[in-house]
């Protein structure tokens, strides 16, 4: 009977059921270059958001430009369910070690916008499945790899 119910539930909610709960991000460490063209030579502004509740993700813009404008609003609709780390990047820079949150860990979701001139720099950046990540700001835009 127990083997039954379990079978038509969800793998996410057995998972849930058992204490793994939802699945997690998997970054453990961000890199950041900015080469001299980076944001057409302008220094830029850069938000990556650590999210711990799956009513946190839903809240979150699609766009850099919303993020910026309404972010000090999306971090008081979810206090405890946001973290935020935020950069001032000039061009010609490089940091090996971001710092993240002590419970960087334990975020369900982890996403970066910078706050670009050009429109193709603007679009929210998912950092989740990435492990080691190496974001790039160019000239017109993001670009993340895993290293």
């Amino acid at each position: 009977m127990v083997a039954t119910v379990m079978l038509g539930m969800s793998g996410c909610s057995v998972m849930h059921l058992f204490g793994g709960g939802p699945p997690k991000a998997k970054l453990e460490s961000l890199s950041l270059i900015a080469p001299d063209d980076a944001n057409s030579n302008m220094a830029t502004a850069l938000d990556v958001v650590f999210v711990y509740s799956s009513d946190a993700e839903t809240i979150l813009p699609q766009s850099a430009p919303e993020w910026f404008a309404h972010r000090d609003r999306f971090i008081a609709a979810a206090p405890t369910d946001l973290d935020v780390v935020s950069l001032q990047i000039p061009p010609a820079f490089v940091m090996r070690q971001v710092k993240l949150p002590t419970r960087h860990d334990k975020a369900l979701q982890v996403v970066a916008y910078a706050n670009y001139i050009a429109a193709g720099g603007q679009n929210k950046l998912v950092l989740t499945g990435v492990k080691k990540a190496l974001l790039r700001l160019e000239a017109k835009s993001m670009a993340l790899t895993e290293e």
